[in-house]
């Protein structure tokens, strides 16, 4: 009944942005609308009229001068910082890829980017925290999702994949 559609190829970007926000409460303590209030200032910018933005992954957040917090969530503070990574894609080709399915009378419930959706897929929670790379090489492309203390460190399609190598082999 629902369609998620894998994003890869080399029209997706991914990068780093920082957000910081005041804390809105008289008494210094971080709500949900702080939180919101940050990620809208990580993503001002960062789609573009050609870029989509897929995903806004938070890697970091920092109360004051207080690094590496998972969830700020009822801690108490002035400042609250966030390191995030976005990953944008090219509107007119995710624009397209929407379109087929409408026409198909499939409703689109997201799209994810392909080593995203692989680590989902493969790695658990363990994985992510000791540190892992996962390189999915299919036949056209090749992704690859490095993660460690469970933070998305880089992600990237190359285009290169399996028939790449068969087709060289078979020159050889």
């Amino acid at each position: 009944k629902h369609i998620f559609i894998n994003v890869s190829g080399p029209h997706t970007s991914l990068r780093i942005t920082k957000g910081v926000v005041g804390v809105s409460r008289a008494d210094n303590e971080i709500s949900e609308f702080d939180i919101e209030q940050l990620y809208r200032k990580c993503q001002e910018g960062a789609s573009s009229h050609n870029k989509i933005l897929l995903h806004l992954i938070p890697r970091e957040y920092t109360v004051d001068d207080l690094k590496g917090i998972r969830d700020p969530l009822g801690m108490h503070g002035i400042k609250l910082e966030l390191e995030s990574v976005l990953i944008e894609g090219f509107a007119p080709h995710l624009k397209t890829l929407q379109k087929a399915f409408e026409e198909l009378k499939k409703k689109t419930e997201a799209m994810v980017f392909t080593p995203l959706a692989g680590a989902r897929a493969c790695l658990s929670k363990k994985q992510q925290e000791v540190g892992v790379a996962l390189v999915d090489l299919g036949a056209d492309t090749t992704s690859l999702a490095v993660f460690e203390d469970d933070k998305l460190l880089t992600a990237n399609v190359f285009p290169v994949g399996s028939n790449h190598i068969t087709q060289d082999i078979a020159i050889c």
